[in-house]
């Protein structure tokens, strides 16, 4: 987060940074979590993370334009998940309790979507 920013501020930062999206509600916060933050031979003392329901009208490609050089090399690539593929999916992603956030969120949706 930059200085005297909300959570809220860098979610919708980031998002247009990282996608090119600009949102200007970013819904409600849906998980948060502390994690260390191992960084070469040494760890630091760790992040807050917070996770937000972002609600978009349909799949679009991101705008790497704005990412930066670390990012370009970083973020290999992305896609649109369902839950049944999220699920199912050996790929990194965050937080790994996804699956059971998105489940909670859609709930009622079937299996697999």
């Amino acid at each position: 987060m930059d200085p005297g920013e909300t959570h809220e501020d860098a979610a919708r930062r980031e998002i247009l940074e990282e996608t090119g999206l600009e949102v200007a509600d970013v819904g409600a916060r849906i998980y948060q979590e502390n994690i260390p933050l191992p960084y070469d031979d040494a760890i630091f003392p760790g992040a807050h993370q917070e996770f937000f329901a972002v609600s978009v009208p349909a799949e679009f490609e991101p705008d790497r334009s704005g990412w930066t050089e670390s990012e370009h090399i970083d973020v290999t690539k992305w896609a649109w998940w369902s839950l049944g593929e999220l699920r199912a999916t050996s790929e990194p992603y965050e937080p790994r309790q996804l699956p059971d956030i998105m489940n909670t969120l859609f709930n009622g949706l079937p299996k697999g979507q």
